[in-house]
């Protein structure tokens, strides 16, 4: 259904069009597209959207997804398309642990970019996983835990180990 009212509405696009002497081209059909198909308010949302979009939580394909989405929307984008302005829109919305590593390099092939910012993000992930792992195995090696049988039952204290070999304290107790 939506195939034939869209091929239906691009007949009756393109006659005008050929009537007023314009070039089709893939650009011309993608600003006739989104007129028809997308409001202006939508637009306008969308623009505003991509303007203010920042990795936050997302993972790399989310943000690039995203990005990619919104993008088209951009007046920024379809005055300028270059390869070098979409590359420091994406970087500027990356989590900072990411753009740290990433801004240096100076990357302004978006395909490059976003597969060197995938890498990064594995390699963040692997480190902080690393980093909590080997915090709980300090932790666990820091504490003794004994079992005392009371008269109300089974209950457990904590002792951290002495940094020196003369004592051990009590930390709690339950």
């Amino acid at each position: 259904m939506l195939k034939v009212d869209a091929e239906f509405w691009w007949d009756g696009a393109r006659r005008l069009l050929e009537d007023a002497g314009t070039d089709i081209s893939w650009a011309t059909f993608k600003e006739a597209f989104y007129k028809k198909y997308f409001s202006l308010s939508v637009r306008e949302s969308k623009k505003m959207e991509f303007l203010q979009l920042k990795q936050d939580r997302m993972s790399i394909a989310e943000y690039t997804e995203k990005f990619e989405r919104l993008c088209k929307f951009s007046a920024m984008y379809k005055a300028n398309p270059d390869k070098k302005w979409k590359c420091m829109k994406y970087q500027g919305g990356l989590r900072a642990e990411i753009l740290t590593t990433i801004a240096p390099l100076e990357i302004r092939e978006f395909s490059s970019l976003v597969s060197k910012c995938q890498v990064i993000e594995e390699c963040t992930q692997k480190t902080s996983i690393r980093k909590k792992r080997g915090f709980q195995e300090k932790a666990a090696e820091s504490r003794i835990f004994s079992a005392v049988v009371t008269e109300e039952g089974l209950s457990w204290k904590t002792y951290r180990k002495a940094t020196s070999t003369r004592h051990e304290s009590p930390e709690t107790s339950h």
